[in-house]
């Protein structure tokens, strides 16, 4: 594979896989669990897996910090996250979702396309993503209506959807908060781990990380400004965080990278794209200290704490 090729070039992975050098996380998802298996295949050659089996580390449901499978956004496992979440949901949907999106359910209805009114409340233009992105992936045709500039009008309205619910609304007010409490462990563990290979000698050359769209799109809201477009993650999509030493100077930077994948077996991929803080000025390769205490805010302190229920708040249903 890609991956594996580029890695080895330089030196990271060797072509056998030595004890210790890769770390494999998943969320306790039976299809993200395959799709480790698949990017391990593609990275090592056969012999190189068959020789030992590597342990893949998944986590449990629970409650606040005893739910460990933080990996996939869990609304059940904090009561304040439920509430932002679904304030976010209640605040695009229905008669209060953006002009431009309301426009585009109303084309989608006069296609023959509607959802029953309950459906599209809950999911707005999603409704119908997750519908046609399905037939995409599966190889099926579309309805004649339906042409590929539709479709990514849909995946555009999709993803500004999805970016609002993760603000808490479309107000932004509560976007830190509700980042946080979403993904802010999953950004935490990482930051964790390139300080930890910074330090070690001896630390994984490789952590790979199996898990959602609604995994990759908060960790990119967190690490961009406010009103970067962020994608909707299509099949497949990837986001690298690289830590590279300086020669001779012993320092360390950060380089992170998002490619957005592609809709199905056989259809084009999108072009990689390196993710620049304006906390490090926009450059290309970030100095690790600066970018971990960029990012360390997102991290909650307390998440126990910080998951209660403020007083006002109305319990909503959420995704």
């Amino acid at each position: 594979g890609v991956l594996g090729e580029r890695y080895r070039a330089a030196g990271i992975l060797g072509a056998p896989l030595a004890e210790g050098e890769v770390v494999l996380r998943s969320s306790f998802t039976k299809r993200t669990i395959e799709t480790l298996q698949g990017v391990m295949s593609g990275i090592f050659p056969a012999d190189a897996l068959a020789r030992k089996p590597i342990v893949v580390h998944v986590g449990s449901n629970g409650q606040g910090t005893g739910h460990t499978d933080y990996l996939h956004h869990h609304p059940e496992c904090c009561a304040r996250y439920k509430f932002l979440l679904g304030r976010g949901v209640k605040g695009w949907n229905g008669t209060r979702m953006p002009a431009p999106s309301q426009n585009l359910v109303d084309r989608m209805k006069a296609l023959g396309m509607g959802f029953e009114e309950h459906h599209i409340k809950l999911y707005g233009i999603l409704a119908w993503r997750d519908m046609l992105t399905c037939q995409l992936g599966s190889g099926l045709a579309f309805v004649p209506a339906v042409s590929d500039a539709l479709v990514e009008e849909i995946d555009r309205h999709s993803a500004a959807q999805a970016v609002s619910w993760f603000s808490g609304g479309l107000s932004n007010k509560d976007r830190a908060e509700t980042l946080r409490l979403a993904h802010g462990r999953t950004l935490g563990e990482m930051l964790d781990r390139l300080s930890h290979a910074a330090a070690t000698p001896n630390a994984p050359k490789l952590v790979l990380y199996s898990a959602h769209d609604w995994t990759i799109m908060p960790l990119v809201m967190m690490m961009l400004p406010d009103d970067f477009p962020v994608p909707w993650p299509r099949f497949c999509s990837d986001l690298k965080v690289e830590l590279f030493r300086k020669r001779g100077s012993g320092e360390h930077f950060v380089r992170v990278e998002y490619s957005p994948g592609t809709h199905g077996e056989g259809l084009p991929g999108g072009k990689p794209q390196v993710l620049r803080l304006a906390a490090c000025d926009g450059a290309e390769h970030c100095e690790l200290g600066r970018f971990v205490k960029a990012l360390q805010p997102w991290v909650p302190t307390d998440f126990d704490h910080e998951c209660k229920m403020k007083p006002g708040d109305v319990p909503a249903a959420s995704k």
